[in-house]
């Protein structure tokens, strides 16, 4: 009686399995949300992957579902009647929003991807033009898994190209609901059979504001301190003199009040020359001068840059959190609404030539 009670108190313990099998199962890579020409509704577009059998055969086959709907949920419903399998979001690492899209609130399309518990949080958010859905449909030729191609290119494990400024999922959210501190969309393009990434999209109040150009962006992702390379150039009366590879960089910036209040920033970089058009050899002197024209340059375009954001109300550095987190006051954030406008910019940047490569 003891082992009948005891096998029954275990049985009761056993929990079946309520997991469907991978062959059941319609992975989706990539989402995209765009504006349905219909008033107040949403169009979803779904990539989902296609088994191929062999993974090193090279394959990338996928379809696209497209649902259009009044909300996403509602969407996602109506999308499981078009296919046979379970839609399953554990794979799904780009999520994009359509250009036409990020004129409204895009709070509840984040708020929604947040709480499915299938989608990661380091999932990357970008903006697509001309929609979502002509970008996640396209298969570059380089791409061998679907959706690889972006997931490559914002994670810089493949490309690492300067002009990129990934968005995860977890740190847009905080951006959203952080003061002081705007989202930076990176812009995905479509050009033909093949997708470009090299611009930015700035937010503010969850709404597109400005789009940056390639050199723009490049300049962000530096005064953003992120580990980027990139290349400079060095010109004087019109002309290219030399042209550096720049490996590295370190930005750092502080706020000063006052009658004139101030944001400087302090820019170090060092690299190595890539590009000589100067005649003979590249001495000392030509190294000091490459490094005075360059550091002219960015210091000119870096301010402009941030003078760009101010007229925009935007402001993508997190300046007004670290005024926040530096004065405590009860109406700081009044305070720094009515200073930012007001504020003057200053770059300081620091250019180290450290190397003439293998030839002088």
């Amino acid at each position: 009686m003891k082992k009948i009670l005891l096998f029954v108190c275990i049985a009761a313990l056993l929990s079946g399995c309520n997991i469907r099998d991978v062959e059941k199962r319609a992975f989706v890579v990539a989402m995209g949300v765009d504006k349905a020409k219909e008033k107040d509704k949403l169009e979803i577009s779904l990539k989902v992957s296609l088994p191929t059998g062999d993974p090193k055969a090279g394959l990338s086959k996928f379809t696209i579902i497209t649902v259009q709907a009044e909300s996403i949920a509602e969407a996602m419903r109506i999308a499981k009647s078009k296919i046979d399998k379970e839609l399953d979001f554990g794979h799904t690492r780009v999520i994009m929003l359509g250009k036409n899209l990020l004129s409204e609130d895009i709070k509840p399309i984040i708020y929604w991807a947040q709480r499915r518990r299938d989608i990661q949080m380091i999932s990357h958010i970008a903006a697509a033009q001309p929609d979502a859905k002509t970008v996640i449909a396209i298969q570059p030729k380089t791409e061998t898994i679907p959706g690889s191609y972006l997931v490559n290119l914002f994670d810089r494990e493949g490309s690492e190209s300067p002009f990129v400024i990934p968005e995860y999922l977890f740190d847009l959210q905080r951006k959203i609901s952080e003061f002081g501190w705007d989202p930076v969309l990176p812009l995905v393009e479509a050009q033909k059979d093949n997708l470009v990434v090299e611009r930015a999209i700035l937010l503010n109040d969850e709404k597109m504001k400005v789009t940056l150009s390639p050199d723009e962006t490049r300049l962000l992702n530096i005064l953003k301190d992120d580990e980027i390379k990139s290349s400079f150039t060095a010109i004087e009366h019109g002309k290219i003199k030399y042209t550096i590879n720049e490996e590295s960089s370190r930005a750092k910036f502080r706020i000063s009040e006052g009658n004139h209040p101030t944001i400087t920033f302090n820019v170090k970089m060092s690299g190595v020359l890539e590009e000589d058009r100067v005649e003979g050899y590249f001495t000392k002197e030509k190294a000091q001068e490459a490094a005075r024209l360059i550091e002219q340059e960015l210091n000119r375009k870096m301010v402009k840059l941030l003078m760009k954001c101010q007229k925009s109300k935007v402001d993508p550095l997190g300046f007004g959190l670290r005024y926040q987190a530096t004065h405590v006051k009860k109406d700081e954030q009044e305070v720094w609404n009515e200073l930012y406008p007001r504020i003057k910019f200053k770059v300081n940047s620091k250019v180290d030539i450290q190397s003439t490569g293998i030839i002088k």
